[in-house]
């Protein structure tokens, strides 16, 4: 009951003492908030994507396969045929499966009225959900028999089966088709439990049906699936690792023209989908620590200002009794409350950082959170560690007035005799130099970043994107089911939209430049000693592609509305292609041998060149061009395919044409959906802005808590200096000299904190490195524009007390002190 009373007591003395400071209370808060607000949100990162599980049993047993080839920079997929070598010759795992997500047009077989819905549809070999330990709802899987054998049958997720069939009875309907993907029918023999989540190349899948082996069981070398699989009991990462090597080698000596060089490795599922994101993490964890660092430097310098100003108060409660642990207490009330406030602040302020936080990732070299995986929130585990962090900085700010306390002489107090001690100057002067250099490092980081940032934006992409709209469009292959009928529907609506007034030019293929994901195809150079097989992007356009985008024809001709079919089979490549595996001879009349083939164009046929093209950058900005093969679209159908417009026409009415255009040879298609082109770049840029805003945002407070560190620090030297300020002018220092020797003091301070800044971020700044462009960490401009900021904030914020160091001794003097 007695200390129940006494903490009362003490809480009560603290909320009246804050409620008399409001500016420092509100000061301490914000400062707190910002920091402990920081370090919270990356904690929550790190922990969502390194140390939470993935939603399945025993997720550590589950890898990720990948093949890796000397000729490749980057682990690549796998092939059918390949996981069923690994599925009759790896011992050391229980089940293994296949996988590539696709988009289908979905409609209900029991009411196909209106537009059907596009979803993301797995398609998958039939052991995936006994390799995940997952269990239907009710109903089952597919045989390895029925996928073989093509049938169509699917299972649904819980969602997809309540949202858009109302969760009937599927099973026992006398209903057929069930449902149809793409105008085709499928029966469903299955739904997946109501907390499934599967996400294929970072999108959640709502339905999974066997996949093709006619389209996918044809060669070693297509290499298109995704695979997971489930170590055995008792085996360890290294052992299937060591069989993993000891069944490659044996592919490599039975297929040598296709799985030559070619290494089969086992990569924790974990590790695969987020192990990307720990230089990110570690990155932005570093600024999280150092604004946590500098806003606790801050809270210490206004601490040992409330200190010094209450040191009389406390040396009079000293003589009149108190002890030092009762004083001690107060000290704790006050930090605790203080905390306590300024981590309510920054939980929400966290809520609020936690949405930049996956964009964030794409620029520092990370990945993007799955769809349907746990990203970053606010959970139990990050109100813990919030509570830690609050507990630490309370005791922190406690400790310090105590050991101040230590050095208080009560009787020179009680006297108005005594002074701080040169102690207390030297002590907040280290923490504005610390505080600087802190700031200096995360200042120089989001520079170098920015000036990366503006040296990708300037790269020629190599086409045009203004002036261009442009739509996605697919076929049903219900009714589309030849390559004759997708060629003839997508010639005749070029020449639809063509007509479309204001058009001025049309064009369509398969892949978009910048942003999207390229397919590499296996080639051979035809009459050529080299029996190697090269690689290269691949891309289906059409004709009228590249004068759409102006892309520029170097040399020969582009492709025509007379390659179709029945004529001879030509291709273009562009720059990078001909000076890579030409050797900067002329490319056109030279002849491939594509991996590519289709009824229309059975394999071993050779494909001309007919022209070469610019260099286009395909996938990001800051990658150099990398050599390209181009099909005609009139040669090589696609059911899927982006058109593009260009003219100055657009908005509602150019919505409506091609609306018009498209639903006139089809008006059971969807409605297609017009996006400026122009804004292309903006948006493969989206990641690298979002991260250089979350790195500039730290480094932007931490100039902010540092200039608020350097005002309080000359403020408090002035007032605590008065008295030698006032003798001096009394023999004869002008006010210029004494302003002048102020602000000489705050840049003293702030040129020491710059330099140690500098040494420390070039010591750590080779951590970015691989995410600039253009652009060296030791980068002048970066290096002067950060000393002009600094500079500038030092006088900024010294400015004012230099001035009332200036006008101070004829107050004091006038005043008698």
């Amino acid at each position: 009951m007695f200390n129940d009373l006494r903490l009362t007591n003490d809480l009560r003395l603290t909320l009246r003492g804050l409620r008399s400071a409001p500016v420092f209370t509100l000061t301490v808060v914000l400062t707190l908030a910002l920091g402990i607000g920081a370090i919270t949100v990356v904690y929550s990162a790190v922990h969502a994507l390194l140390h939470e599980p993935l939603p399945y049993t025993d997720p550590e047993r589950l890898v990720w396969l990948q093949t890796v080839s000397e000729t490749r920079s980057a682990p690549g997929l796998i092939s059918l045929l390949e996981l069923g070598d690994l599925q009759a010759q790896a011992e050391t795992f229980s089940g293994m499966a296949a996988f590539r997500r696709r988009s289908f047009a979905f409609a209900d077989g029991a009411n196909v009225e209106g537009p059907a819905a596009v979803i993301q549809v797995g398609r998958t070999t039939s052991e995936l959900f006994s390799t995940l330990d997952i269990h239907l709802s009710w109903g089952r899987t597919w045989t390895e028999g029925e996928e073989r054998q093509g049938q169509r049958v699917v299972v649904l997720t819980d969602d997809l089966w309540q949202r858009r069939l109302g969760g009937r009875d599927l099973l026992n309907t006398q209903l057929s088709p069930q449902i149809l993907l793409n105008e085709v029918p499928y029966t469903v023999v299955g739904v997946l439990p109501p907390d499934f989540r599967f996400p294929i190349d970072g999108l959640l899948t709502e339905a999974f049906i066997p996949i093709s082996h006619q389209d996918f069981g044809r060669e070693r070398t297509i290499r298109s699936l995704g695979a997971v699989a489930r170590l055995s009991p008792g085996v360890t990462h290294e052992e299937a690792q060591q069989e993993l090597r000891k069944v490659s080698a044996r592919l490599r000596s039975a297929f040598p023209e296709s799985n030559e060089k070619i290494i089969i490795e086992a990569v924790g599922l974990h590790e695969y989908l987020f192990g990307s994101n720990r230089r990110p993490l570690a990155l932005l964890s570093a600024a999280g620590l150092l604004l946590l660092l500098i806003a606790c430097v801050d809270v210490a310098h206004l601490l040992i200002a409330r200190f010094l100003a209450q040191r009389r108060k406390l040396a009079v409660r000293t003589a009149l009794g108190a002890g030092r642990w009762q004083l001690a207490r107060l000290f704790f009330a006050e930090a605790f409350v203080l905390c306590s406030l300024g981590t309510t602040v920054a939980l929400a302020l966290a809520g609020l950082g936690i949405d930049l936080l996956p964009k964030a990732f794409e620029i520092l070299g990370g990945s993007t959170i799955p769809e349907g995986l746990a990203g970053p929130q606010i959970n139990g585990r990050v109100l813990l560690f919030a509570g830690t962090v609050t507990l630490g900085v309370t005791l922190l700010f406690a400790f310090l007035p105590i050991l101040l306390l230590r050095r208080v002489d009560v009787v020179g107090e009680l006297k108005n005799a005594a002074t701080p001690g040169h102690w207390s100057t030297v002590l907040r002067r280290a923490l504005v130099v610390l505080q600087v250099g802190v700031a200096v490092v995360l200042c120089l980081s989001a520079g170098v970043l920015l000036r990366s940032f503006y040296k990708v934006l300037a790269t020629d992409p190599g086409f045009r994107t203004q002036g261009i709209q442009r739509f996605g469009l697919g076929l049903p292959e219900g009714r589309y089911d030849s390559e004759e009928k997708i060629l003839e529907f997508q010639r005749r609506l070029r020449e639809s939209l063509r007509q479309v007034q204001g058009v001025e030019s049309v064009g369509a293929a398969v892949w978009a430049p910048v942003g999207a994901r390229q397919f590499r195809s296996r080639f051979e150079v035809a009459g050529t000693n080299n029996e190697r097989q090269e690689r290269a992007l691949i891309n289906v356009v059409s004709p009228g592609y590249f004068s759409t985008l102006e892309i520029p024809v170097l040399d020969g001709r582009p492709f025509v509305e007379e390659d179709r079919e029945e004529t001879p089979r030509v291709v273009l490549v562009n720059r990078a292609f001909a000076h890579t595996f030409l050797g900067g001879q002329r490319a056109v009349g030279e002849q491939l041998k594509l991996s590519w083939f289709s009824k229309l164009h059975p394999r071993g046929v050779p494909w001309e060149i007919v022209g070469v093209v610019g260099d286009v950058r395909q996938v990001r900005l800051e990658d150099e061009a990398v050599p390209s093969i181009y099909l005609s679209l009139g040669q090589f159908p696609s059911e899927g395919m982006i058109f593009f417009l260009r003219g100055p026409r657009r908005g509602q009415d150019l919505q409506n044409a091609v609306n018009e255009a498209v639903h006139g040879l089809d008006p059971n298609l969807e409605e297609p959906t017009l996006v400026g082109f122009s804004n292309v770049i903006g948006r493969s840029l989206h990641g690298r802005r979002l991260a250089l805003g979350l790195v500039g945002l730290f480094a932007g407070l931490a100039v902010l808590l540092t200039v608020v560190g350097i005002y309080g620090l000359m403020s408090f030297m002035v007032t605590d200096r008065r008295h030698e300020i006032a003798v001096r002018m009394a023999l004869g220092a002008t006010e210029a000299k004494i302003l002048r020797q102020t602000l000489s003091s705050a840049l003293g301070m702030a040129a020491l904190g710059f330099a140690l800044g500098l040494a420390a971020f070039l010591r750590v700044g080779p951590l970015l490195e691989s995410r600039l462009y253009g652009v060296e960490v030791r980068d002048f401009p970066t290096i002067l524009l950060v000393t002009l900021v600094v500079g500038c904030g030092t006088v900024a914020a010294s400015a004012a007390p230099a001035f009332k160091a200036a006008a101070m001794p004829t107050d004091v003097l006038r005043q008698g002190d």
